[in-house]
């Protein structure tokens, strides 16, 4: 019989259609954690532990540009600093935490897009399609892609601070930096920006040369 071939188009995915590939694999994957807590103890996704207890507003990791975590360090007597704020950048939402020194003179410490907003319910959920959700003291932030900030809120009646632990998808390949590393599995060079877990054959040499050791590295034992 005669056989007729007939050329297969090749068909682009729209934009569902990638949100779909997404949504798939990032339920597949593991999670990347760190954290950001006390006075401020940091671990690293790589589990790399250092202090920093310094004064400022930090990136503590920036995935890519869709995912974003910032904390405002503020000084508490003349010897440490608590994490008073946190802003979170999810997929163009804009999250923010404040723990104190609320902005306008308000009584709500969360806001969404520069407004002040109140949970009703125990979910509300963003433009992007995200979530936050009030679960006990803690607010946590998830992102549609697996993305999550719990916002472990430990104020008193004279001191307001956030421990805050980051979350986000293994397989998220992505540029990723910040003062919580970058994810590459390489304990010793949490402050060279990686692409990827494939890209950790690049030279590790660089945490000496940035100013930052962590305390698993072996160059931290040679220091006086």
């Amino acid at each position: 019989f005669p056989v007729t071939i007939t050329a297969i188009a090749t068909v682009t995915p729209d934009n569902f259609t990638q949100l779909m590939a997404n949504l798939v694999n990032a339920s597949l994957c593991g999670q990347n954690q760190s954290r950001s807590y006390g006075d401020p103890h940091i671990v690293t996704y790589d589990n790399t532990s250092y202090s920093f207890q310094t004064v400022g507003e930090f990136v503590l990791t920036k995935v890519g540009e869709s995912f974003e975590v910032q904390a405002r360090q503020k000084p508490q007597r003349d010897d440490f600093s608590l994490n008073t704020a946190v802003a979170i950048n999810l997929y163009g939402d804009r999250v923010a935490y404040y723990a104190e020194d609320i902005p306008d003179g308000s009584n709500s410490p969360l806001w969404l897009n520069g407004q002040a907003i109140q949970l009703k319910g125990r979910t509300y959920y963003l433009p992007s399609g995200g979530t936050i959700r009030l679960v006990g003291r803690n607010y946590i932030v998830c992102g549609p892609l697996g993305e999550k900030v719990i916002i472990d809120n430990r104020g008193t009646s004279t001191r307001g601070f956030v421990n805050l632990t980051v979350n986000f998808p293994s397989c998220n390949l992505q540029t990723i930096s910040g003062l919580l590393g970058n994810a590459n599995l390489n304990r010793q060079d949490e402050f060279q920006p990686q692409l990827n877990q494939q890209n950790s054959s690049i030279a590790n040499a660089t945490s000496l040369s940035r100013g930052f050791i962590g305390m698993n590295s072996p160059e931290f034992l040679n220091l006086s």
